[in-house]
């Protein structure tokens, strides 16, 4: 995996579904509500791109910024490829 977000390939991927399914932990799609220490993301309302996901205890992958519509950030308990830590507090 690739360090640099500028060297994220982000033409393989054919959609939304296509990022979150390389994703290397699952991720709940649409859940109805928060789940403990779960990856979740909301789609639009078409279903067509991700509008907000949440990360929770695992290494972000960088084609994370392949999501262009994405609107909503939440990154618990994670790292970057790179090492970097981060933790929201809410």
């Amino acid at each position: 995996m690739t360090n640099n977000i500028s060297e994220v390939d982000c033409s393989q991927f054919s959609n939304d579904y296509d990022i979150l399914r390389q994703f290397p932990f699952p991720v709940l799609i649409n859940p109805n509500e928060r789940i403990y220490n779960q990856s979740t993301a909301k789609m639009d309302k078409d279903n067509t791109f991700v509008k907000s996901i949440c990360i929770q205890d695992s290494i972000v992958p960088l084609s994370l910024f392949c999501l262009s519509k994405l609107e909503s950030l939440t990154i618990e308990g994670s790292y970057f490829p790179n090492g970097k830590f981060f933790f929201v507090k809410r």
